[in-house]
């Protein structure tokens, strides 16, 4: 692929380091964000991407190295599915903000965008520029994406996928989770070309499987989100009608949710909003569909295609997929 310009590395005379992430001279990133699946996770992930031939997404390679959650997570042919639905084209100026270790830039980069990734964590950062190495048109910045000047108008998509739930980390400085949401969208917004696309992923404060007792997939505890986060610690997720307001109050009213299954994280089907609202029988593309808790199981012994039938029936899969897209 050809080599394609970065609106980032210019506006900001980011130079290339030799673990190919893209950074100013001398730069640390700021330490008010910070992030990690631990150590022996991302050294593992590190040695196998580095080992691998094959570090496309349909790479068979790395599939085979899939140990635990983290390592499935990171290298799952699944992650792609995502996105694959929304035909971004090829040739379109993308912004990924929190690219984490390179799994969604690197099919972002097979699909022919010209791709600038921001990560705040070094570690992660390294990794992703391994997962893309081979991709001329992807450039992975190593900096939390306040300390970057990102110019206006510059990028056709910004993609924030599993990010925004981590918004007041990023922006310590807003008044709450939701100002702070309300800022990153705003930078989003900004960074846009006339006609661009903001792309966000995130879980559903009370998507079914919350209710039915998973753990809480970034405080690992049963109801934290359903309790709407008592002790939260700037972490937090929105349920579909609080997003219908973030939104609105984001300037951004034209919009349409998706409903990934089981979730965002490695969805295995993706039912569009038109879709789920005049088809009563969406619960049909959910069977055989299972909900799964990151933490230790979801406490409820259910049949979970009865409870996607019936909330179809009602007209509530909506209100309670696990996550939006």
């Amino acid at each position: 692929m050809t080599t394609a310009t970065s609106a980032i590395v210019e506006a900001n005379s980011l130079t290339r380091a030799g673990s190919g992430i893209w950074m100013r001279e001398g730069e640390v990133a700021s330490a008010t964000f910070r992030y990690s699946d631990g150590e022996r996770a991302e050294t593992y992930l590190e040695e196998v991407i580095a080992a691998a031939s094959d570090r496309s997404t349909f790479s068979p390679e790395l599939e085979r190295a899939i140990i635990d959650w983290p390592s499935e997570y990171h290298l799952s042919s699944k992650r792609s599915n995502l996105l694959r639905v929304l035909d971004l084209g090829s040739g379109r100026r993308a912004l990924e903000l929190g690219c984490g270790c390179g799994a969604v830039s690197r099919f972002l980069g097979e699909q022919g965008l010209a791709l600038d990734a921001i990560e705040g964590s070094e570690r992660r950062a390294r990794i992703a520029a391994l997962r893309c190495q081979d991709l001329d048109n992807v450039r992975i910045v190593h900096s939390n994406f306040n300390d970057v000047v990102i110019p206006a108008g510059s990028y056709d998509v910004v993609l924030l996928i599993g990010v925004l739930e981590y918004a007041r980390r990023f922006r310590p400085q807003a008044a709450s989770d939701r100002h702070a949401v309300l800022d990153v969208l705003a930078a989003a917004r900004q960074a846009l070309s006339p006609n661009g696309i903001i792309v966000v992923a995130i879980e559903n404060r009370v998507g079914l499987k919350y209710v039915l007792g998973a753990s809480e997939d970034h405080y690992g505890v049963p109801y934290a989100g359903i309790y709407d986060y008592p002790e939260s610690r700037g972490i937090r997720t929105y349920t579909r009608s609080e997003w219908e307001e973030i939104l609105e109050e984001a300037g951004l009213p034209h919009h349409e949710f998706c409903y990934p299954f089981p979730d965002y994280k490695l969805p295995t089907e993706i039912l569009r909003e038109e879709f789920v609202n005049v088809n009563r029988n969406a619960y049909l593309q959910l069977r055989g569909v299972i909900s799964r808790d990151y933490g230790d199981g979801v406490g409820a012994a259910v049949d979970e295609a009865m409870l996607w039938q019936g909330l179809s029936e009602a007209g509530q899969i909506a209100a309670l997929a696990n996550a939006f897209l």
